[in-house]
């Protein structure tokens, strides 16, 4: 090995110590050394593309508009959990408004990997504005999980997966590309409200282009469901408005 060689190395190691270095500085500082729990507007107006955090950044309480208009956002900061909110002790859809837009106004932002949202009562304006978000890997949500606006304006988006039920009204008004498997995904996760008291108060909003794209594509007996109608009908037989 040349001179030139180990003293190369030698750089490269200088220099990935003084990055480790920042990040674990800049960290502590956003953590307040693992003590914060209110992230409200932590991380706005930045461009935390790609970004590696030397803990994990865990929001247990308020986090009001966490990454609200960082314009330039292609990817998440990792890794970040949200699986440890408090819940709220009520379900009055005021008492999660401290939870609005994390993600809003992020019109760069591409794709979400898994978050875990069990134990969040509301997805107010989430994804409002994130033109080019494309694919959302996995939202995990719970039945009486609330999404006002919560994908408003997302013209690019096409994937999305859930786990859990949904139970709540839903749109996807704004999403003409959004694809007839995260459709079928959508539909497979409603609550059935056939034989309940809230039976046709829920509405799935899709694209008309979608609902099109979707009847196309065959039935949902053709995925193993036991149902002999059209797709559109499926949904209105578990007592939803479309």
């Amino acid at each position: 090995m040349s001179i030139a060689e180990k003293f190369e190395i030698i750089a490269d190691a200088v220099y990935d110590k003084a990055v480790s270095d920042e990040r674990e500085k800049l960290t502590k500082a956003i953590t307040d050394n693992g003590a914060r729990t209110n992230f409200t507007y932590a991380f706005a107006f930045v461009n935390w593309s790609g970004y590696r955090f030397t803990e994990t950044i865990t929001p247990t309480s308020a986090f009001n508009h966490m990454f609200y208009s960082s314009y330039e956002m292609t990817e998440l900061p990792s890794p970040i959990d949200f699986s440890k909110i408090a819940t709220a002790t009520n379900t009055n859809y005021d008492a999660y408004t401290y939870r609005r837009s994390v993600f809003g106004y992020c019109r760069s932002l591409e794709i979400v990997p898994d978050l875990n949202m069990k134990a969040i009562g509301g997805l107010e304006e989430w994804f409002i504005q994130c033109y080019k978000l494309h694919t959302i890997e996995l939202l995990r949500v719970h039945k009486d999980t609330i999404y006002n606006n919560t994908f408003s304006m997302c013209d690019d988006l096409q994937n999305i997966n859930f786990d859990g039920e949904i139970g709540k009204s839903i749109s996807f008004k704004d999403s003409p590309l959004l694809s007839v498997a995260s459709m079928k995904n959508i539909i497979t996760h409603l609550a059935d409200y056939s034989d309940s008291d809230e039976a046709d108060v829920n509405i799935l909003t899709f694209h008309d282009n979608c609902w099109t794209a979707l009847e196309a594509s065959g039935k949902p007996s053709d995925d193993g469901i036991s149902f002999s109608g059209t797709w559109r009908e499926y949904v209105s037989a578990l007592a939803w408005e479309t």
